[in-house]
């Protein structure tokens, strides 16, 4: 279900951010670092599969093309 996947993405960062808080030495950094690609996959997942849910029959690939518009325009205001 995509919610879960979502929320699990949502749980594994703010466990990897508040790892980094914790640490004293840098090093450890790389010990928790490999969560980031479990947060990435559930929630892309969780928003593909989503999209997929929501959209209107025979416009399945414009709704995906607009989740990859919305998540590209989030990284770049972020950055």
């Amino acid at each position: 279900n995509h919610h879960t996947l979502i929320v699990l993405g949502g749980l594994s960062y703010a466990f990897r951010v508040a790892c980094y808080t914790l640490f004293q030495d840098p090093w450890w950094v790389l010990a928790v670092e490999p969560l980031h690609g479990v947060t990435f996959a559930f929630v892309t997942l969780g928003a593909v599969h989503y999209a997929a849910t929501l959209a209107p029959s025979g416009l399945e690939t414009s709704t995906q093309g607009l989740v990859a518009t919305v998540k590209s325009l989030g990284s770049i205001s972020g950055t």
